[in-house]
């Protein structure tokens, strides 16, 4: 998105540039009649699918609210599982059964940090559906984070080739052994790599790099407390920003990521582990998160746990969790009892 400006007194052409990630949603509720009484909260799928750093987003209806004149009324949220300080914007459409859309609700631009929120008198929010409730509803939102603002810069007269993009060339050299001029060894493997682009991308290769150590022992380095598939991984990600079979080595990439500062990394695996929780990954998930003090994603494995507690709660895992860490057996009592306090209002 990009907006122009003139400058009259020298003819030349101006540009501010804003770059936006968009995130969309399409839910369908289906016998909507039976979720209203049924539930008094109810939340959409997280979305999009696959991880980001801005973390994923949801919808939360609460359907029977009381505001403080006794007013019933419908409370939707928008929420995010990270802690997000940035600019959004928010487009919210409720489209009934026969097709009709009845309700739009949306933001203008403004700092996102827990949650946005619309407040609908009951008795409004059913009126348009002839005070009836449809059978079902679809609800269609759509997410615009602001990521970056550009400073105004004079628009080019000739455009560059995609060939000659940087940061494609820098991902090609991955592959490409020409100007390499430091070895990893790595178990039984040897891994090279630009000094240069690893300096760029890591404070700590390039401390190691710009300290005052010979040629010959900066340009062939041992690491031994990575695996060598975790090391490759990692190097590919310093290439191309990208980390394949993730989910399989989310854990051991981000005790890499950690070691090298690699913060981008570490908020892509910790958004993985997130969104592959399940009774096998759960325990593990929730030391790993206190190992490293990371708050939201040991507050989503509680949450889990809570929600799961009958199945995990007679497993020798869980019972040597709790001997590690007593303290949780009173959180997870307490998720529980907020959540059976918003299912009975």
């Amino acid at each position: 998105m990009a907006s122009m400006l003139i400058d009259d007194n020298k003819g030349e052409n101006y540009i501010t540039q804003q770059k936006f990630n968009e995130y969309e949603l399409n839910w369908i509720i289906e016998d909507f009649k039976f979720v209203y009484e049924s539930l008094k909260v109810i939340e959409s799928p997280r979305f999009p699918s696959t991880s980001t750093e801005n973390g994923k987003w949801y919808i939360e209806f609460n359907l029977a609210n009381v505001d403080k004149d006794n007013v019933e009324i419908v409370e939707i949220f928008l929420r995010n599982t990270l802690n997000l300080n940035k600019y959004i914007k928010c487009n919210i459409q409720i489209i009934d059964s026969f097709g009709k859309e009845s309700k739009k609700f949306y933001s203008h631009f403004n700092i996102f940090k827990t949650y946005f929120i619309w407040k609908k008198i009951k008795a409004d929010f059913y009126k348009e559906w002839d005070k009836s409730t449809p059978s079902s509803i679809k609800v269609h939102c759509k997410v615009m984070v602001l990521d970056s603002l550009n400073d105004v810069i004079p628009s080019e007269l000739t455009h560059y080739s995609e060939s000659e993009n940087l940061l494609s060339q820098i991902e090609k050299s991955f592959e490409d052994e020409s100007l390499k001029d430091v070895t990893f060894k790595v178990e039984n493997k040897e891994f090279t790599a630009h000094k240069m682009i690893l300096s760029l991308r890591s404070p700590v290769f390039a401390a190691v790099f710009k300290s005052k150590m010979s040629e010959e022992l900066t340009s062939i380095i041992e690491i031994k407390d990575i695996e060598s598939t975790i090391f490759q991984n990692m190097l590919r990600f310093i290439y191309t920003d990208e980390v394949k079979n993730l989910k399989e080595s989310a854990v051991q990439l981000y005790n890499a990521a950690e070691k090298y500062q690699l913060e981008k990394l570490k908020r892509m695996c910790i958004n993985s582990l997130y969104k592959n929780l399940s009774l096998k990954t759960v325990l593990e998930t929730l030391k790993f998160a206190k190992q490293y003090s990371i708050f939201d994603l040991e507050q989503s494995c509680l949450k889990y746990l809570a929600s799961n507690i009958e199945t995990l709660k007679k497993t020798p895992e869980f019972e040597e969790l709790i001997n590690m860490y007593p303290r949780y057996s009173m959180e997870i009592i307490e998720i529980q009892r907020t959540i059976n306090y918003k299912k009975q209002h």
